[in-house]
């Protein structure tokens, strides 16, 4: 992964490369808004509740904040898979609204493509200063233009459910919180919490307790190389670093070792 700081220094982006991608990515979502090209190839992202798209030259996919979302190869070898990865507040502040609004899942725009590609190449390949302010251009239009106005079918009151979840999960993350702790916390029964989730996310809130885990599990080695796994399992709730090591692989299609020793 590399790092992107503008030029008061401020880290504005991270850009994750695979030379050779190959691997299939389980079910996962990013707290960041994140878009990915293609070099060379063909890999099928499939979104809950939304139809899959196909990434492929020219085209660009993208991944909404807490999008549950995985991929698959079509194709045995693909060549240079970019991510990059983007802070939602940011996000949020260029397109001027009180709260994100999400952009459709594929961009099919052949411009906008080859500038990226190009750029991406070359934070990849040199070291040399890139043109961050022809970056933000770029991406200040595809968060303006690209809005989907998709209507939500979501009552008030499941958001508010997701919400309260959400910030009890995310304030207890090393805690070995249960379904009932929950529910007792925001008020709900636990039959509906688990409707409520499985109609948004297509996962149970114990499966987006961990999807949390992991990507705080991922910031955490993305900042820190030299951290210590042991204890990096214990941080984000898990008790046992074999079953850390197990879950991670599974999301993110390496070991915790492997992924911190790419940075």
């Amino acid at each position: 992964m590399k790092k992107i700081y503008d030029k008061n220094g401020e880290l504005f982006a991270e850009l994750n490369h695979g030379k050779k991608y190959f691997l299939d990515y389980s079910k996962h979502s990013h707290e960041t808004f994140a878009l990915s090209i293609l070099r060379s190839g063909e890999i099928e992202v499939e979104f809950h509740s939304k139809p899959s798209q196909i990434l492929s030259p020219n085209k660009i996919v993208v991944f909404n904040p807490n999008e549950v979302h995985r991929t698959k190869s079509k194709k045995k070898e693909n060549i240079d898979y970019f991510t990059l990865h983007l802070d939602a507040k940011w996000c949020k502040n260029v397109q001027n609204e009180e709260d994100f609004m999400n952009l459709q899942n594929l961009i099919e725009e052949e411009n906008i493509y080859k500038e990226l590609l190009q750029i991406f190449t070359s934070i990849i390949n040199t070291d040399t200063e890139i043109n961050i302010n022809r970056l933000k251009t770029i991406l200040e239009r595809i968060l303006t233009e690209y809005k989907s106005f998709h209507k939500s079918n979501e009552s008030v009151d499941e958001h508010i459910i997701f919400k309260e979840v959400e910030k009890y999960i995310q304030n207890n993350l090393c805690h070995a919180i249960t379904l009932s702790d929950i529910s007792k916390a925001i008020g709900y029964n636990e039959f509906y919490i688990i409707r409520v989730f499985k109609k948004k996310f297509g996962l149970t809130p114990h499966a987006f307790l961990i999807n949390k885990r992991i990507e705080k599990a991922r910031q955490e080695l993305t900042q820190n190389r030299d951290i210590n796994l042991s204890q990096l399992s214990c941080d984000v709730g898990f008790y046992d670093q074999s079953h850390f090591c197990k879950v991670f692989k599974r999301v993110f299609a390496k070991t915790p070792n492997n992924y911190k020793n790419e940075k």
